[in-house]
């Protein structure tokens, strides 16, 4: 007889002293019961062990090795000496044993399910009693038929009086009335074993609002969906970067909202034989990428516009490439200067990094030095910066001054001087909202050149842009300006 040397108790025993388990019992039954199954001394298994076998003055078998039968499983349990037949008093069990290098030996994938089932259809069958919890949903069978063994997955289990049970049923197989045995598979689908499997089938889904099952593991992770319903939003996803591929019906809005964004940033509308590929970018939030079938690119539906660009109101807008690629984006154009004692632009967006304030014609009605200020959402900001600025005719320096209370445009000032030009701010320091200008400007009124300079660290982010004077009491008589943002 094929035999194998047992992986356990060929060693020394000892007793709770450390001492020789000497005349300690060890029996041996098929795995699981207490039915006694026969052990060999020899390599060849041809003389048995006794049952029990009693160890010897130094712990060991009386009889030597311990070979076990080729393709058989055991239990081993130990009791002291004194112990009965069957033992009441076991030291020790090992279960589920085999022979050393036992390669007959392998584990079904199958469990029996204790229960007979009862036929009901060639998808489905009945179970006495709620046996919902074993059979749930996305487990796969294995029945026994007349036709012979069929394979399937649980879609759908239900009990009211009886249990039933609807399967998709692997390639051409069906249920019919012979239908004598399932099995379970060892791996559960609502809490299996193995991490994130992946259910590479294709199922038929109807569509939802919001509650689409588009995650449960017995739909697959291929869904040709029915019904055309306005989608808004997904139940939860089983885990981040969960995934799945989806054939719409024709005329299923897709809604770019809430937890869902789509691809072209707009809702979008399916057309015949369109593909979604749905992605859980957390468990609550999802994109959704458009494959369409006549392979054309998605086109958004809403555009942004450049005053929506530049005041921060574009979100969930697209944006056309017409745009991108013009370096500026103009806000409150050509503004008159021609009236008051300043003029200011709010809601200047977050994301400018370079703003360029341009004047044409510029005068005012008196004596006091034009400049720019920045300011917060918390109001303008008066003090603390640092400038200066020269005029110049001719290339000869004739009047220069500096400031703490703005951006100074110019040396020197007086109601007849008629100003064009630029003053550019920079972010240079992000992170400490610090800002340095730079300006050119000319005089139609007479032959003289301004340049100036400065820096200025806001105490938030610049969100508004004024043109006035130091006193801020001089009126603005004459010009326009404009603002530039990049």
């Amino acid at each position: 007889m094929a035999v194998k040397l047992s992986p356990v108790f060929n060693g020394q025993e000892v007793d709770a002293n450390g001492d020789p388990a000497i005349g300690y019992k060890l029996f041996t039954y098929t795995a699981g019961s207490s039915t006694k199954q026969t052990t060999y001394t020899d390599k060849d298994g041809l003389v048995p062990q006794t049952n029990p076998i009693i160890l010897d003055s130094l712990g060991y078998p009386t009889n030597g090795p311990i070979w076990l039968t080729v393709g058989q499983t055991y239990k081993f349990v130990l009791a002291p000496s004194t112990d009965t037949d069957p033992p009441t008093s076991p030291i020790k069990t090992f279960d589920g044993v085999t022979g050393v290098n036992d390669a007959s030996i392998s584990v079904s994938q199958w469990q029996a399910s204790g229960v007979t089932p009862t036929y009901v259809s060639a998808t489905s069958f009945a179970l006495v009693g709620d046996q919902t919890t074993d059979f749930h949903k996305g487990r796969q069978l294995q029945f026994t038929t007349s036709g012979g063994t069929v394979y399937g997955k649980i879609t759908n289990s239900v009990f009211t009086t009886l249990t039933t049970i609807t399967v998709f049923i692997y390639s051409s197989g069906a249920l019919d009335s012979g239908l004598s045995a399932v099995n379970l598979s060892i791996l559960r689908a609502d809490t299996p074993a193995l991490p994130n499997p992946i259910e590479m089938l294709r199922s038929t889904v109807a569509a939802t609002a919001t509650t689409t099952p588009i995650w449960d593991r017995g739909n697959g992770n291929i869904q040709d969906w029915t019904g055309t319903p306005t989608i808004t939003d997904f139940p939860a996803a089983p885990q981040a970067g969960a995934q799945r591929e989806i054939y719409p019906a024709a005329g299923t809005v897709i809604t770019n909202a809430g937890n869902m964004s789509v691809q072209g940033n707009a809702n979008y509308t399916v057309a015949s034989g369109d593909k979604l590929i749905i992605t859980a970018v957390t468990t609550t939030t999802f994109y959704v990428e458009v494959e369409r079938k006549d392979g054309l690119p998605i086109v958004p539906t809403s555009f942004a516009t450049t005053s929506e660009l530049a005041i921060g109101t574009a979100t969930g807008k697209a944006i056309d490439p017409a745009i991108l690629r013009t370096a500026d984006i103009v806000s409150y154009p050509n503004v008159p200067t021609t009236s008051g004692t300043f003029k200011e632009s709010i809601s200047v967006p977050v994301w400018a990094k370079k703003i360029e304030v341009l004047l044409s014609g510029f005068s005012t009605s008196g004596t006091s030095f034009p400049v720019v200020q920045i300011g917060t959402s918390s109001g303008l900001e008066t003090s603390g910066y640092s400038s200066g600025a020269s005029t110049t005719v001719n290339a000869a320096n004739t009047a220069g001054t500096v400031s703490a209370v703005g951006f100074l445009l110019s040396g020197d000032w007086a109601a007849n001087i008629v100003m064009h030009g630029k003053l550019t701010l920079d972010l240079i320091d992000p992170d400490n909202n610090v800002w340095v200008a730079t300006g050119t400007f000319a005089r139609s009124n007479s032959g003289s050149a301004n340049y100036c300079a400065g820096s200025k660290q806001l105490a938030g982010k610049l969100d508004r842009v004024r043109v006035t004077t130091i006193l801020g009491t001089d009126t603005l008589d004459g010009g326009s300006y404009t603002l530039r943002f990049r």
